[in-house]
């Protein structure tokens, strides 16, 4: 992503996907679509995902000024969630009136829809200097290679067969070591900026902590609540709804307080709500399904008071050439925590129940919390 043009990765990647998706619908609708195509697809449209979640963190910067990044960051968000409620409202009714391959196909248009959109969008020019030796301490070896340095003489291949000709693409022994080199750059980066690796590590520790959330929820909604497929809806709208609002403070009074209190604040109220979500199945009748939706309300509410300044303080303090590898670092950090998270539920649910196994979630995540309110330098964010 740092190498390629921003824009061009975006559009590749929601082609991709697109493709993927309308093949999908294509296969189902001749009849020939197997189990082993999913898992394929899967795999397909997750790889393309890949790129374009730190290209679209890339391209933020480039789009909008840093004193506007947490408003712009704050209304993607609520735009995302309000486009999630309406997908899933529209999906069913797609569904029975024109079938599951036209449903897959319309889903398929709005990859490419999307990726025209953005063939369209103007991007500010890169302000950073040309090398990222300049913005980045450079790794401790003896021949460290700049990500957006000329390939040397001494890295072109020179064929002897060719009547003397010269090859000027590099072998491939050099674009590995490259690669690395360029890598290396990317964990020295976080690395070297403890706010950065504090806020990364932040973020992955309360995704661990917040995985069985969704993982037993169904069973916390059948099993504590009592309830069926209907309490297990309400609960899901009462999230995205309270995601909807967090956006909408952050937007608006979002710049008055420090980022890290908004950070610090949100986590905190996760963690609360979290906990207090052992309550409702103690209640009679509907009052538990009432009282865990409003806890899950103050969850999605306080989870975008907390990520939106995440993710505009690393969109901020990063060198805009090194926004691609720290920002796929980031999501890789995040993404591993969520199946160790829900592996360690569900192990522990054999045994406890899942009220409880909330609790402690909650109890947890409080943790790193009390403890950064005493670091100084995060306080300052």
């Amino acid at each position: 992503v740092d190498r390629w043009s921003i824009k061009k990765v975006v559009i590749i990647a929601g082609i991709g996907r697109g493709t993927v998706v309308f093949t999908t619908g294509l296969l189902y609708f001749y009849g020939l679509l197997e189990p082993w195509h999913l898992f394929v697809f899967a795999v397909l449209s997750s790889s393309f995902e890949a790129f374009s979640s730190p290209a679209e963190m890339s391209l933020v910067p480039k789009v909008l000024p840093k004193a506007l990044l947490l408003k712009g960051n704050s209304i993607t968000s609520i735009a995302s969630r309000i486009a999630e409620m309406i997908g899933l409202g529209a999906a069913g009714t797609i569904i029975a009136w024109f079938g599951t391959s036209t449903a897959l196909w319309i889903d398929a248009a709005t990859f490419f829809t999307a990726a025209i959109f953005m063939s369209f969008l103007s991007l500010r020019k890169n302000q950073q200097p040309a090398s990222l030796e300049q913005t980045v301490p450079a790794i401790d070896s003896p021949s460290s290679e700049s990500s957006t340095a000329a390939i040397s003489e001494s890295d072109i291949h020179i064929n002897a067969k060719s009547d003397s000709k010269t090859d000027l693409a590099p072998s491939n022994r050099q674009l590995v070591r490259t690669y690395w080199n360029e890598l290396k750059e990317g964990f020295s980066c976080i690395k070297q900026n403890t706010l950065i690796l504090t806020a990364a590590l932040l973020a992955a520790f309360v995704n661990f902590c917040l995985a069985p959330l969704e993982v037993l929820m169904t069973i916390y909604v059948k099993d504590s609540l009592h309830s069926g497929p209907t309490g297990l809806s309400i609960l899901s709208i009462a999230m995205t709804v309270g995601m909807i609002g967090g956006g909408l403070i952050t937007s608006k009074w979002g710049s008055i307080p420090r980022k890290s209190t908004l950070i610090l604040g949100g986590i905190l109220l996760v963690g609360v709500s979290c906990a207090m979500l052992s309550i409702p199945p103690l209640m009679v009748g509907v009052h538990g399904l009432i009282s865990a939706a409003m806890l899950m309300f103050v969850i999605g509410n306080a989870i975008t008071i907390a990520s939106v300044p995440i993710s505009s303080y690393l969109m901020e303090a990063t060198p805009e050439g090194m926004l691609g590898r720290v920002g796929s670092l980031t999501n890789m950090l995040c993404l591993s925590a969520m199946p160790l998270g829900g592996a360690m539920a569900g192990a522990i649910a054999e045994g406890v129940s899942v009220a409880t196994i909330y609790s402690l979630m909650g109890v947890l995540i409080l943790l790193p919390t009390s403890l950064l309110f005493r670091y100084k330098s995060f306080r300052r964010i």
